[in-house]
């Protein structure tokens, strides 16, 4: 797994609920709402000041598990760039 640093983006509002948030996000003059899994919303808690992706991985396998038929980096790359396309988190690749 890269050492590449993820960090979720400033929300509007954020609903927590028994199985992961409901997150309202702007991007100039347009809002969305977007529920999001209970995994999703960890990973959302644990990059606020910025996580490496090896970190994410070693925090979600402890709360959650090893996934099952993906490897724990393929399951948490996957994960985290599909919220970056979301833009719920931003990813630093660094140099």
């Amino acid at each position: 797994m890269t050492d590449d640093v993820v960090r979720a983006t400033p929300l509007v509002d954020l609903l927590e609920l028994d199985d992961g948030a409901v997150v309202l996000l702007e991007s100039g003059a347009r809002s969305r709402v977007l529920k999001v899994s209970a995994i999703a919303r960890t990973i959302l808690a644990l990059t606020q000041a910025g996580a490496t992706l090896r970190s994410i991985g070693v925090e979600l396998s402890a709360r959650f598990g090893a996934p099952g038929d993906q490897t724990v980096d393929e399951a948490v790359g996957a994960l985290v760039a599909e919220l970056a396309r979301q833009g719920l988190v931003e990813i630093d690749h660094g140099e």
